[in-house]
């Protein structure tokens, strides 16, 4: 999710509204994956959080970890069947 974010906020400086909803989108699937397991979603974040302040400033890490949590997103036959239904929900919050 981390990796998303820092994603979408270079995508948001850049104006490219679509890029961001993908990144949103793509962070949405995670944190289903995530509650799913039972745990909290403030666990989640917390995790996030901490991840970015240690890497934030590497912006190699970072574009590469993004890289290959969408390569597993985009290999996972489970991500592409929730897209659809995670694009509608966010168009539903305006987002």
């Amino acid at each position: 999710m981390a990796a998303f974010n820092y994603a979408a906020y270079w995508l948001k400086i850049g104006h490219k509204d679509r890029g961001v909803r993908n990144m949103y989108v793509r962070g949405a699937y995670e944190m289903e994956k995530w509650k799913a397991t039972g745990r909290p979603a403030s666990e989640a974040l917390a995790q996030g959080k901490a991840l970015t302040q240690r890497y934030a400033r590497d912006h190699d890490a970072m574009m590469l970890l993004f890289q290959e949590c969408g390569e597993a997103q985009d290999g996972d036959p489970k991500f592409r069947e929730a897209q659809p239904r995670l694009i509608a929900q966010l168009k539903d919050v305006g987002a």
